[in-house]
């Protein structure tokens, strides 16, 4: 009968009841009515093969570089914001400071109400502004590491070619796994786009209170492209990963 080695894996023939050993690690174990037909065993003769159930063998390994260089692509336009993140933390040290600054203006007394007023609004943007680039970076990060990980899964996946055998199936376990942190990163991008629109809003009070460009109408423009271009490589990513992980199987005698 053929038998499965419970340690290993592997299919190996025995005529023999009780305990057996593995030919090839040597591991023990116990096998019961060898005596009667083995109905549903695979002849070891058999063999499965594994294709892509959306595309043909050559199309999934061209998909599958495809994948491939938008996953780098996400993790290009990520890291960059990321990195502009980094950079903002100065302009972040400075709003801080000029809030204590409000702060102490404040406890004048002879500060007149009108003034009080209108420190105690720009105070009130500036804290706004603040809490919405914090929030920013804050997004920048969970977007760059779900970038890292559909990156990491994918060129775990690009190991292995279409056809696959029964010892490589773990493919679509990385391509499934792709699609979800693209799923993930989208959803972010989604709510990344939000939080943005409130930063654009909030420096442009900020800026009207200190009559001062506080974000140029460039850098907007270039903030939207990134966000489009962001969501649109998850799309992208989302619809590839899962075409590649779906599996149909062939067997071949």
């Amino acid at each position: 009968m053929l038998v499965t080695c419970k340690k290993c894996g592997i299919k190996f023939q025995t005529d023999q009841c009780g305990m057996v050993s593995c030919p090839d690690c040597g591991n023990q174990q116990y096998v019961v009515n060898c005596d009667k037909p083995n109905k549903t065993a695979v002849s070891s003769t058999e063999k499965y093969v594994y294709h892509s159930a959306s595309y043909d063998d050559n199309t999934a390994n061209s998909a599958s570089r495809v994948l491939l260089g938008f996953a780098i692509v996400l993790v290009v336009l990520t890291a960059l914001r990321f990195i502009a993140s980094l950079l903002s933390f100065d302009d972040f040290s400075v709003i801080r400071a000029e809030i204590e600054n409000i702060n102490h203006s404040l406890s004048d007394t002879y500060l007149s109400s009108s003034a009080k007023d209108q420190l105690s609004f720009y105070k009130s943007a500036l804290k706004k502004f603040l809490s919405m680039s914090y929030a920013e970076t804050f997004m920048h990060i969970i977007m760059c590491a779900c970038a890292i990980s559909v990156l990491v899964y994918t060129i775990k996946a690009r190991e292995y070619k279409f056809p696959l055998n029964q010892w490589q199936l773990i493919i679509f376990d990385y391509y499934k796994k792709s699609m979800v942190f693209s799923i993930i990163m989208l959803i972010f991008a989604v709510i990344y786009a939000i939080v943005e629109s409130r930063v654009i809003k909030s420096g442009e009070i900020v800026g009207a209170i200190i009559d001062t460009v506080v974000m140029s109408k460039g850098l907007i423009v270039g903030v939207w492209i990134g966000v489009v271009a962001i969501m649109i490589s998850c799309i992208i990513c989302i619809v590839m990963s899962h075409n590649l992980y779906r599996s149909e199987k062939q067997k071949i005698k």
